[in-house]
């Protein structure tokens, strides 16, 4: 406890100690009791003896005792203790003794009160202190409980990047020429270490002059298509793409679009698209767009890769 609590808890007890003692009141002393003189005796009138007899002198009145008796009410007092009586360095005891204790009694209990004060607060700080290294130590423990499953998933998230399933198309080729439908051939293969499930792939082929953009095509969603395959590793899928018209069915390429292909005025824009869950549930998706124009492609007889738009997940 600081020093100045100290100060202020004794300057407390000893106001305190004043204020009660200070309402104890002197007792005055007692007024002497007023002597009441004497009553004379009253004078009895003179008899003259009879003749013949001898003379008779009265008695003489005894003397009057010095002092006056006091009054009954004081001799009764006479045999008990005054009320209040002086004591040494001139302090007066009498009844206001037990103040006086009540007083000294009074400043003992603001110590004790004191004291106890000093003590909750030392007992208050020390629960605080313990409280906050308990504090400290939790938030630490959460904190490595919170590292500890972010390295759990990180290596769970780095265990199924490594066992999932990838896929990919291996290879392609194409056969175009005039009246009669162009067709692609995709072989894909499951590059992962796992399986790959419902397995579902389609191809799109359109001739179109340039420049154009996939994003002014309607693209069939094949995913939900049948079959949804189960590719094994190793185990390649051929995927073959024609051109078709509106219904559906096999569409001739006309001579002069065939022309605008070879003078690279036009092009066979083919995309692949291929959707499948790995064997822990998780769904991916596989785009891939090539293009088939110019001198090049049909010297290959193979369709190029384009430059936008492939994506895996």
């Amino acid at each position: 406890m600081s020093r100045g609590s100290w100060i202020a808890g004794v300057a407390l007890g000893l106001a305190l100690t004043l204020s009660i003692a200070g309402g104890v009141q002197e007792v005055a002393p007692q007024d002497e009791i007023p002597q009441q003189p004497a009553e004379e005796p009253a004078e009895e009138p003179a008899v003259e003896p009879p003749s013949g007899a001898a003379e008779v002198h009265p008695a003489e009145p005894a003397a009057e005792s010095a002092e006056p008796e006091e009054s009954d009410a004081v001799q009764e007092q006479a045999g008990e203790e005054p009320l209040v009586r002086e004591g040494p360095h001139g302090i007066l005891w009498g009844d206001g003794t037990a103040q006086w204790l009540m007083a000294l009694a009074a400043f003992a209990s603001v110590g004790v009160s004191i004291w106890a004060v000093a003590l909750l607060r030392g007992t208050l700080k020390a629960t605080k202190d313990a409280l906050t290294k308990a504090d400290k130590a939790t938030a630490a423990a959460n904190r490595a409980a919170d590292a500890a499953v972010a390295a759990n998933e990180g290596f769970a998230e780095a265990s199924k990047r490594e066992l999932r399933a990838y896929l990919k198309v291996d290879s392609s080729n194409g056969v175009v020429e005039p009246d009669k439908p162009a067709w692609f051939e995709f072989v894909i293969k499951n590059y992962g270490k796992t399986p790959a499930n419902n397995v579902a792939a389609s191809a799109t082929v359109v001739v179109r002059t340039k420049p154009w953009s996939w994003e002014n095509e309607d693209i069939p969603d094949p995913s939900g298509l049948k079959p949804e395959l189960v590719l094994h590793p190793e185990d390649p899928f051929n995927l073959i793409g024609r051109m078709r018209d509106d219904a559906g069915k096999p569409l001739d390429l006309p001579q002069h679009a065939f022309d605008a292909l070879k003078d690279d005025l036009a092009c066979v824009y083919v995309r692949v698209l291929i959707y499948y869950d790995d064997v822990f549930g998780d769904p991916h998706e596989t785009e891939l767009r090539f293009e088939f124009s110019g001198s090049e492609c049909f010297e290959l007889n193979r369709p190029r890769l384009a430059w936008s738009g492939n994506r895996a997940t």
